[in-house]
């Protein structure tokens, strides 16, 4: 069972659990917002006399959500994304638990419509969506991790973000080594699964709205990834003409194009200065042999000829 941290002292904490019980706990380093699983062997059953710290935590909750349980689980605090072409998003609340999903494009419906959902743990929700990419093609069996999915996480704090950034990478780890025995670390530079600010979930709304078309966060992310790729080779005009152009491509074929950017990137960056765009270095055009260095033989050939 999930809950939410409420409170804490330097030996126990207060957690508010699924079933809308304020409970006892033993504090284990945990920070107040912290969503943990916990263990009906671990939980301890409040007293009834509680203490002031239990009290008041338990108090605020119904003074303010004005029903506690059923605020926290229907209130969002994080939409995940995932991009594969088709693209998802998932909302969540504060227990992890989706409470919302939708299909950003015709293809993601039918993959949606195979998805238990409603009411499930958000690892559960995006363990069955990777299988069902898969089971449509939509994504590669061996390497899906590594070139064919981008997972955005927008929270309403950082700290939350962070901590379902690190979950959800967790749990594709885990997910990779039951598939291919391959001990992977899937951290927020490298991975699939990253971090989407305020700033980039507002970009992408007003693009939605000037496009016509949905785009998410996450895959907005990646196209301009694409569009700084094309600069660094020098080519503005595909920069330029990039979100428009690669908005409804699926993630594998902007990660390869990104990847190929960066490989011309690598070419141009060994050619040495003054060389770049010439296969015969200055002076030397059409010559077979650079002058004064002509073989013995011709040598001999032009001397015969001048007698």
């Amino acid at each position: 069972m999930r809950a939410i941290i409420m409170d804490t002292d330097r030996k126990q904490a207060v957690a508010m659990s699924e079933d809308g019980m304020i409970r006892h706990i033993r504090n284990r380093g945990y920070e107040i917002g912290q969503s943990i699983e916990i263990g009906e062997m671990n939980m301890m059953k409040m007293k009834s006399r509680p203490r002031n710290l239990v009290a008041g935590i338990a108090a605020a909750v119904l003074i303010t959500a004005g029903g506690g349980t059923v605020f926290a689980y229907n209130n969002p605090v994080a939409e995940v994304s995932v991009d594969v072409n088709p693209s998802i998003v998932y909302t969540v609340n504060t227990f992890e638990k989706v409470i919302k999903a939708k299909a950003i494009d015709d293809e993601a419906v039918p993959v949606l419509d195979t998805i238990q959902w409603s009411g499930e743990d958000l690892d559960k929700v995006l363990d069955n969506t990777i299988q069902a990419l898969k089971e449509k093609e939509f994504l590669d069996q061996n390497d899906w991790y590594e070139n064919g999915i981008v997972i955005g996480v927008h929270a309403d704090s950082e700290k939350k973000e962070k901590q379902l950034i690190r979950g959800i990478s967790e749990r594709l780890e885990q997910i990779i080594f039951q598939e291919t025995s391959k001990e992977v670390d899937l951290d927020e530079e490298n991975g699939p699964v990253i971090g989407i600010g305020e700033e980039r979930v507002r970009e992408a709304a007003r693009l939605s709205e000037e496009l016509k078309m949905e785009i998410t966060p996450g895959k907005l992310n990646l196209i301009q990834k694409l569009e700084k790729s094309y600069e660094s080779i020098g080519d503005a005009s595909s920069a330029e003409a990039a979100v428009e152009y690669w908005i409804d491509k699926p993630v594998k074929d902007i990660m390869a194009q990104v990847k190929e950017n960066r490989q011309a990137e690598k070419e141009d960056e060994k050619t040495p200065p003054g060389l770049a765009d010439k296969a015969t270095p200055s002076g030397l055009t059409n010559k077979a042999t650079p002058p004064g260095l002509m073989k013995k033989e011709e040598m001999k050939e032009s001397g015969k000829a001048s007698e």
